[in-house]
């Protein structure tokens, strides 16, 4: 089936760049976790599009990745700490226990 690029990053470069329409790629080892062998695996290239209608599970995928790239990003550049203090972890139970007490009565 059509996939888009960034779905499978390990084999982008062969899909996108390296692989000409009608051509077959050679074989890749693959492990088959289900089964615990080894299997090889052949993609064929039938057609390229620039823009085309992503399924959503795709969609989701990308999503994830962007974000999670973004938070790499974010955290290259800035520091981050975190200051959980006993205090805090104080508070955040009595609220809890205020929320539970007035949504069970």
């Amino acid at each position: 089936g059509w996939i888009p690029k960034d779905i499978l990053p390990q084999i982008d470069s062969l899909l996108f760049e390296e692989l000409n329409i009608g051509e077959l790629s050679v074989p890749i080892p693959e492990l088959d976790s289900s089964a615990g062998e080894q299997r090889f695996v052949l993609y064929l290239v039938t057609e390229k599009s620039d823009a085309r209608e992503l399924a959503e599970d795709h969609w989701d995928i990308l999503k994830v990745r962007a974000l999670q790239q973004w938070l790499n990003d974010e955290r290259e550049m800035n520091i981050i700490e975190t200051h959980f203090t006993s205090e805090n972890y104080d508070w955040l139970i009595k609220q809890l226990s205020l929320s539970s007490a007035s949504t069970s009565g």
